[in-house]
């Protein structure tokens, strides 16, 4: 082969080449039958809600009883009798422990009474003396000074008779404490001394009643929420729910009935009171109980969940669904509700849906699909036609 004739060759192979390069660029550079788009990202949503929300406060309780005693002889003594059950209710008055009326006390009655009837004779002897050497004075039979001493010694035994009044009132008061009655009404507690055994007065405590129906709860709150405690106490009444520990959800409700007069500067809380009628008797003295106390409640304040609030570079904000987009829409948040929703105060209406899920993936625009928006097998997915050329709902075929 010549040289001319291999050059030959190589230029036809080069044109060749080209041509082919400028019809694989003409293919390319074609448009597609569809335009390519990013296919929708699945996300949940919800829709914004208008109700009350309530502003609280949570604290850990402690159940008090309304009223509570812890009975003490008032004489020495044995126990008689004990006339109640441990545990049971009493009323007030009920008798509860009898004290051997063989006692001392006994005696101690006894003996003043005795004391008072011998005054009392003294005494008449005394006033007849007296009367009879008023009038032998008058006749001038004895002297002024001999009938003074008469007087005086009647208003001796007047006094003396006076005196053992006292104290036979007194034992016979003695006496009647030998009954033991129940100062308040309430829930008795276990007897702490058996029958037979000796009492000393105002020593030995004898049983204890707590007054359980109504019921006091004391929590602690921090001194930064104080004003804002004092300032709806003053205007209103405010609400208290207790949680017992249990499986039960049902809380009990009261009312807040009083706010300590100083904070405790070594824990930097006040303590408050609050009473529950606790009908039911799930209260109980002693127990630990979740405290809600309610300040006031904000009317139709739009709420969504707390996952649907994002954070972005000019503060926060929510993925609205529009027309099947994602619109990022500015908030201002307000406090976490008990039921765990986001109060927001600006930018939401009521009924506004927003995404609470799978806003990772978004972007201003991107399309979104719902779960309840993806087709089922053998469906159509939205805006696309139906497989398989079967009709719609409306009874046209597809195309």
């Amino acid at each position: 082969m010549t040289k001319r004739t291999a050059g030959l060759i190589r230029t036809r192979l080069l044109l060749a080449a080209g041509a082919l390069a400028l019809v694989l660029s003409a293919a390319c550079s074609k448009p597609d039958d569809k335009q390519h788009t990013a296919p929708p990202v699945p996300v949940s949503t919800v829709k914004a809600v208008a109700k009350d929300a309530p502003v609280t406060l949570h604290a850990v309780g402690t159940v008090k009883a309304s009223d509570s005693v812890t009975i003490r002889s008032r004489v020495n003594g044995h126990i008689a009798k004990i006339h109640f059950l441990d545990g049971e209710e009493v009323a007030a008055g009920d008798l509860l422990f009898s004290i051997d009326p063989t006692s001392s006390l006994r005696l101690d009655q006894m003996g003043a009474l005795a004391d008072l009837s011998k005054a009392r004779a003294q005494a008449e002897q005394a006033a007849k003396e007296m009367a009879r050497y008023k009038s032998l004075y008058a006749q001038g039979v004895v002297s002024k000074d001999e009938y003074e001493q008469k007087a005086t010694a009647a208003a001796t035994a007047r006094e003396a008779v006076h005196s053992d009044l006292a104290t036979a009132a007194s034992a016979g008061r003695m006496a009647g404490f030998a009954k033991i009655s129940a100062p308040i009404g309430g829930r008795a507690g276990s007897a702490l001394i058996d029958e037979g055994n000796l009492v000393n007065a105002a020593q030995d405590d004898l049983v204890s009643i707590k007054k359980i129906v109504p019921s006091d709860v004391e929590f602690s709150i921090p001194e930064k929420d104080l004003l804002d405690v004092k300032r709806h106490f003053v205007t209103g009444v405010l609400e208290v729910f207790a949680q017992p520990p249990g499986g039960e959800e049902r809380r009990e409700g009261g009312l807040l009935t009083f706010i300590d007069n100083w904070v405790d500067p070594s824990t930097g809380m006040i303590r408050l009171k609050a009473r529950f009628p606790n009908q039911s008797q799930r209260l109980w003295p002693g127990q630990f109980v979740s405290v809600t106390m309610v300040l006031t409640n904000i009317k139709d304040a739009v709420q969504v969940p707390m996952t649907a609030v994002q954070d972005g570079p000019n503060g926060k904000f929510v993925y609205l669904v529009k027309e099947n987009k994602a619109v990022p829409q500015a908030v201002s948040t307000g406090f976490v509700t008990d039921e765990g929703l986001m109060v927001i105060e600006k930018g939401l209406q009521k009924d506004d849906e927003v995404v609470v899920e799978g806003q990772i993936r978004l972007y201003p625009g991107a399309r979104v699909l719902i779960p309840e928006q993806q087709a089922k097998p053998g469906e159509a997915k939205p805006g696309e036609a139906n497989p398989q050329g079967k009709a719609d709902k409306s009874g046209g075929a597809a195309s």
